[in-house]
């Protein structure tokens, strides 16, 4: 499954102003078609394959219908920073620190990563922080011929012991928004904006801080002993095609994970992941 991150103003990301990790990688790879799934159903991100694409396409009417969007999407930008300001409020309740970040401008930097490598970099995490509880898991077969995976396995464990991270708590609490403050532990609000969601853990926002996020992850890599730095934020990411399959997942995590906390920190941005 794939998932974007974003070192961005939380009033644009809310409202989607700003060019989306999968946009960039159409307009970087020059695709000529493609399309996803968004709220309002599919969105053409290239013209489409039909006469009356081509034509959109070579009158400039596609650019032009684009920029609009990106220009409707902006109009809502005001909305965006009523919501920040409820969630500094928030914030502020629950740890008594002042919570000031960077809402001007547009996006920093946005990319792909594959939940796959974000979980293998979360199964690290626990399996070094609670070695005893996942010394004997394995991948394995189960009973209906299924391939489970080890950091399915490990998942499993963590879910069947009720084991929650305490010397990782920032890169491990599922949080959708990392601000640039430091504080502890990550908070959980029920948010407003999802009251419509029919189960109560998608109604609810976890928001972490990057600051303790980028401690974390240098912590973890006092055993990784990563030496490459993603220069974010660059389209490509160092190589390490070198590696075992479950560890090249942890190296690419915890690129990723560490480039876009770092970016946060020193640019005074949030650091969003879009599940």
């Amino acid at each position: 499954m794939g998932m974007s991150g974003y070192v961005i103003p939380i009033s644009a990301f809310v409202v989607g102003d700003y060019e989306s990790a999968f946009e960039v990688v159409v307009r970087r790879m020059k695709l000529e078609s493609a399309a996803r799934i968004g709220p309002d159903g599919v969105e053409h991100l290239t013209p489409p394959r039909t006469l009356w694409g081509r034509i959109q396409k070579h009158t400039g009417l596609w650019e032009l219908k684009r920029k609009f969007i990106r220009w409707r999407r902006a109009r809502h930008r005001r909305d965006g920073r009523n919501y920040v300001r409820w969630l500094q409020d928030m914030l502020q309740q629950h740890t008594g620190l002042k919570m000031d970040w960077n809402e001007d401008g547009d996006m920093f930097a946005g990319h792909q990563i594959f939940s796959g490598t974000l979980s293998a970099l979360v199964s690290f995490a626990y399996r070094l922080e609670f070695p005893e509880a996942f010394r004997k898991v394995t991948g394995y077969v189960s009973d209906d011929g299924k391939e489970i995976s080890l950091l399915e396995a490990v998942d499993e464990r963590r879910r069947e012991l009720k084991l929650d991270s305490q010397r990782f708590p920032h890169l491990c609490g599922s949080a959708v928004y990392w601000v640039p403050v430091a504080f502890d532990p990550p908070q959980a609000f029920e948010d407003p904006t999802q009251a419509d969601q029919l189960f109560e853990d998608l109604r609810t926002t976890r928001v972490a801080s990057s600051v303790r996020l980028l401690n974390e992850l240098m912590e973890l890599n006092e055993t990784l002993c990563i030496r490459e730095r993603w220069a974010v934020p660059a389209f490509e990411l160092p190589g390490h095609s070198d590696e075992p399959d479950e560890l090249r997942g942890v190296h690419t995590g915890w690129l990723l994970m560490e480039g876009f906390a770092r970016a946060s920190v020193e640019h005074r941005m949030p650091f969003c992941i879009d599940y």
